[in-house]
């Protein structure tokens, strides 16, 4: 498949001015509207699956790459003027978008070639039912002033959805503390805090700064006063925006014949129906009640006996806190102790080693122009010297970046055109993340969670570039929202194996790997605290149904406040706006249940490996070739099917959360 190499000319995007992301949203807009004026002039008689579906398809395709390029600054440009540009052109892109979309006339198109009955095949027949499910969903039924309601809702949305994750990625607020007060806390890290003029220290919001000293500062006090602080990320502003928001996709939801918004968004998920996912909590909430129970008394009883105090009551900004202690006290690992046999630039050494070694991939460095000096370019090609694809990785933590870890397609991988030996557009995706960086004579070192992140995002990005799908929009992570996890959940297994520990850790000062003892320690730690944790995941999974399975004006902080006491029987922070700086409620609406939901699929995938070899070859290509070459051109749960060679169940899922109950011949359990 021929894929283009690339040349440092085809990332002058990343130094793109203001002026010029204006012009490149305008010139998106044209192409299109040029596209779709040419489908809608084809006669009902001469209407081909090619000229009509495929053009749809790819009505797209010359400006994408533009946009996504565009999408990307708006995450990661050290620029803030870029940024809110390229905010601002994404926010322009999807209102015009929405205009262009809703035209009757590409409705009538659709219809016609649907009307000729053809039998199609493959990721063709594929893409012919999605695309008419999409028209379906846009409600072209609706008599033309419902269909205005629902359009101009969209651009509403769009908006506000906008402006949300922006305020988010510019929140910023810090607490400042004396020395003393970092108690506790690990030289290393205090260390790379930064200090004032009267040299107190500085402790952001930002990932880095906050889960350490949330986790590892002796100081109640503090503790409380930097989790409230992150707990009102977003402020008042996007809790008015989320209100809104939630209002008008109910509304659109009613016009479209759903009961609420989760109905509307379950439809095209492998779950289908919220009964399902109803029904799917039940059963978690059922093996994981008492151990979740268990892991919150002991968590109390640690804060009595360290208090003196028997009456004392764990609170939210102690629970951390106290797993920590215990996973320290119990298993004797400490995460930031870990954390000094992982330096950066050994982890991706092995991990890339694993990719060669399992999926048949060989990395370089690029010197191709980036957007920050921190950024580096890497190529990717199959064993054979083939071209696979490029990615960055922009893995540290700066002012207006974005907060979280993600990967970000930047080129979607598909065929150029549908002739014979067509070039293959080379996927390109970069993995944003929040890593310590160096500082003084100490490298970028990653907690063994970091790890496991960095694993994740870029089992991501290697969906993304593997992919040999005919259309964008099956290509990659182009998947079913809750399955798209899936595969690089999948990924995260490998850094739970004994022999990949041993080899990717390096002490940065003394050279030396990790006892097998304290590998050991590590992989018992594993389900420390699992029922808790796996808690908390069904917390914010029934937080996002319970604000989208109404179609009722919701106040999203009672929910919160209700949900979390209901939940752990704990108080919430009293002042907390956390929802508004829940970023998932505006990617993830009505799916953050996919994260568990695909942790089902991960597991069992992984038990092949482990049956079969986790690092035998064989598995990973066929692992490659059946799950993430395909993406969506074919039913995920095919997929997946295909290369288990079964039915998938949830027995690995519940073993790796220590969960499983285990039958008279010492079987797992669980269907």
């Amino acid at each position: 498949m021929n894929r283009k190499n690339y040349t440092p000319e085809d990332f002058a995007w990343v130094n793109w001015t203001p002026e010029i992301i204006k012009k490149k949203i305008q010139e998106a807009i044209e192409a299109k509207k040029a596209r779709y004026a040419t489908i809608k002039a084809i006669t009902p008689e001469a209407r081909t699956f090619e000229n009509t579906i495929v053009a749809i398809e790819s009505s797209s395709y010359d400006y994408d790459d533009a946009t996504e390029a565009i999408g990307l600054l708006t995450h990661v440009s050290s620029v803030k003027e870029v940024r809110s540009a390229a905010q601002s052109a994404v926010e322009e892109l999807q209102k015009a978008m929405i205009d262009i979309e809703y035209d009757e006339a590409m409705y009538r198109a659709v219809q016609e070639y649907a009307a000729k009955n053809e039998q199609l095949e493959g990721a063709d027949a594929q893409l012919f039912a999605d695309t008419m499910r999409a028209y379906k969903r846009m409600g072209f039924a609706l008599d033309p002033e419902k269909q205005k309601q629902l359009k101009n809702n969209l651009k509403e949305i769009a908006e506000l959805a906008s402006g949300f994750e922006k305020a988010i990625a510019d929140h910023t607020d810090r607490i400042l503390v004396r020395r003393e007060e970092l108690r506790g806390l690990p030289e290393a890290y205090i260390n790379g805090l930064k200090r004032d003029e009267e040299g107190n220290y500085i402790v952001s919001l930002a990932y880095p700064d906050y889960i350490p000293f949330c986790e590892r500062c002796d100081s109640a006090q503090r503790r409380k006063e930097l989790m409230d602080k992150f707990n009102r990320r977003g402020g008042v502003v996007n809790m008015e925006r989320l209100k809104r928001i939630l209002e008008l996709r109910g509304e659109n939801a009613v016009l479209l014949g759903y009961p609420h918004h989760a109905a509307f968004k379950l439809e095209d998920r492998m779950a289908k129906t919220v009964d399902t996912v109803n029904a799917f909590y039940d059963d978690l909430r059922a093996a994981i009640g008492n151990p979740a129970k268990f892991d919150l008394q002991l968590l109390a009883a640690m804060k009595q006996k360290d208090l003196g105090d028997p009456s004392a009551r764990l609170a939210y900004y102690d629970i951390g806190y106290y797993i920590q202690q215990d996973k320290m006290n119990g298993y004797a690992v400490d995460d930031e102790a870990v954390r000094e046999y992982f330096p950066l630039e050994m982890v991706k050494a092995t991990m890339f080693d694993l990719y060669s070694t399992v999926l048949g991939l060989s990395f370089s460095v690029e010197q191709f122009p980036t957007w920050h000096e921190s950024v580096q370019w890497y190529r990717v090609n199959n064993t054979d010297g083939s071209l696979v694809g490029y990615f960055a990785l922009d893995l540290f933590p700066r002012e207006g970046k974005y907060g979280h870890a993600m990967m970000q397609p930047i080129v979607q991988g598909r065929m150029v055109s549908r002739k014979p030996q067509s070039a293959y557009a080379t996927p390109t995706c970069a993995v944003v993340a929040n890593f310590n960086p160096s500082a003084g004579d100490t490298p970028a070192l990653l907690s063994h969670g970091e790890v496991q992140t960095l694993f994740h995002e870029f089992g991501h990005a290697i969906h993304t570039l593997v992919t040999v799908a005919p259309y964008a929009s099956q290509a990659g992570t182009s998947t079913a929202r809750d399955f798209v996890e899936a595969p690089s959940q999948m990924f995260e297994y490998w850094v739970w194996e004994k022999d990949l520990l041993k080899k990717m850790s390096k002490h940065y000062a003394t050279g030396e790997p990790l006892s097998d003892d304290l590998i050991d320690r590590i992989i018992r730690a594993k389900n420390h605290a699992q029922g808790y944790s796996v808690l908390r995941q069904l917390f914010l999974g029934t937080f996002d149904m319970a604000l989208h399975t109404t179609v009722e004006p919701v106040d999203p902080v009672q929910v919160y406040a209700d949900l979390y006491k209901k939940t752990f029987e704990l108080d919430s922070s009293a002042d907390q706006l956390w929802a508004a700086g829940f970023g998932h409620l505006m990617g993830y609406d009505a799916g953050y249940y996919g994260y568990l939901w695909s942790e089902v699929y991960a597991a069992d995938m992984f038990a092949r490996f482990r049956a079969e070899g986790v690092l035998d070859p064989k598995v990973g290509m066929d692992y490659r070739k059946k799950i993430l070459e395909v993406g969506s051109s074919r039913d995920e749960m095919e997929s997946v099917k295909d290369f288990l060679g079964r039915t998938p169940n949830n027995k690995a899922f519940l073993q790796d959360m220590g969960l499983a109950t285990r039958d008279e011949h010492g079987e797992a359990a669980g269907e």
